[in-house]
C-alpha cells in the first residue's frame, strides 16, 4: 500500500468521506501507518457520520469529528481517503479542497 512508503513525521491531519465499513477499515488501516492527529468525517447521514466518529473514536483512541461537508472532511488536511459508494453526476471532491493534501485515494 502507498501509505507505507510515504509516511511523514509526526501526526497527520485526515479527512475520510464515508461512514461504512470501507470507511472504518480505511481508517484502521491509515492509523496502524500514521500517528493521526486530527480526523475528520463526513457521510450524508447526521446520524450515521456521529455514530462512525463515536465508534472509532473509542476502538482507536483517537479523536474523530463529524463534520457537516465534504468540503469540511477534506480542505486543509494531509490525507485524504473517500470510502464512499455515491453515484453522481458531478464529483464529490474538488481538487482545490486539496491544497495541503499529501495522500489521496479512493476506492
Amino acid at each position: 500500500m502507498i501509505a507505507r512508503k510515504a509516511p511523514p513525521p509526526g501526526p497527520v491531519s485526515l479527512g475520510i468521506t464515508g461512514s461504512g465499513n470501507q470507511a472504518r477499515t480505511q481508517l484502521e488501516y491509515l492509523a496502524s501507518v500514521y500517528a493521526l492527529g486530527e480526523v475528520a468525517v463526513f457521510s450524508p447521514t447526521v446520524a450515521n457520520r456521529e455514530r462512525y466518529a463515536d465508534h472509532i473514536s473509542r476502538a482507536l483512541g483517537i479523536t474523530v469529528r463529524p463534520v457537516a461537508s465534504i468540503e469540511e472532511a477534506v480542505r486543509g488536511n494531509q490525507i485524504v481517503a473517500s470510502a464512499s459508494g455515491a453515484r453522481m453526476a458531478e464529483p464529490i471532491l474538488s481538487g482545490e479542497w486539496l491544497d495541503h493534501c499529501r495522500l489521496w485515494w479512493h476506492f
